[in-house]
């Protein structure tokens, strides 16, 4: 999971909204074409094409078929927030009207209405997660009030299934012979992490990053890490 900077809502799905009158009033359930796949494109774009809650990767020529948008506060229990942009994100896994639901089911689909603790529109909630070279993830267990939400969370979400822990090794697998190299050093260590971190030209982030680049910085010499 990684913090996500949200950007200003598609104009289109704006002018929708303004529509509402006496007769019709815009609903969860009447958002359709064009302006659903364009709510769904911004999100993408603001998050890097990766999932907002593991960090698997989107294909935006496939985002109908890959992914969904997610209410982060869930509508059962915050109706009046269900056409919020600030409420929304695109999460993996397609949604049931596209296809049913998909075996395992994480992230958004395991949620369901169930409110988490720890979300990308927090600044700091990478912190409340700790990755090892495996792939594994378990909360940071520096303050045990955050651990206990950390742990909520990742249940909730699904986040240490052995589906997504598999992911995450070949994600952190592909990186490691990196450090095989007695040329890269700290300063090209740091240097690869800031870019791994990053978005690339086509403003997409690398799948699983917050996992990679935590175990990679594992490796920096404790004194200047």
């Amino acid at each position: 999971m990684r913090p996500i900077v949200r950007s200003a809502e598609p104009a289109s799905f704006k002018d929708w909204k303004a529509r509402a009158s006496a007769r019709w009033r815009p609903t969860w359930e009447n958002l359709k074409r064009p302006e659903k796949p364009e709510v769904l494109s911004a999100l993408l774009r603001d998050q890097g094409y990766v999932c907002c809650y593991c960090e698997r990767r989107i294909d935006p020529d496939r985002a109908q078929r890959e992914s969904h948008i997610e209410h982060l506060q869930p509508r059962h229990h915050a109706p009046e927030l269900a056409l919020e942009f600030s409420n929304l994100l695109a999460c993996c896994q397609a949604g049931l009207e596209e296809q049913p639901r998909q075996v395992p089911a994480h992230c958004g689909h395991l949620k369901g209405d169930t409110p988490i603790e720890v979300h990308p529109l927090m600044r700091d909630c990478r912190d409340y997660f700790v990755f090892d070279s495996a792939g594994g993830v378990r909360p940071n267990d520096a303050d045990p009030a955050r651990a206990a939400a950390a742990r909520r969370t990742i249940d909730t979400l699904g986040l240490d299934i052995p589906k997504l822990v598999a992911q995450r090794n070949m994600a952190i697998e592909a990186v490691l012979p990196l450090l095989q190299d007695d040329a890269f050093g700290d300063d090209a260590l740091r240097a690869f992490l800031a870019a791994f971190d990053g978005k690339d030209a086509k403003g997409h982030h690398s799948p699983f990053a917050t996992a990679v680049v935590q175990v990679l910085s594992g490796y920096l010499m404790p004194e200047r890490g």
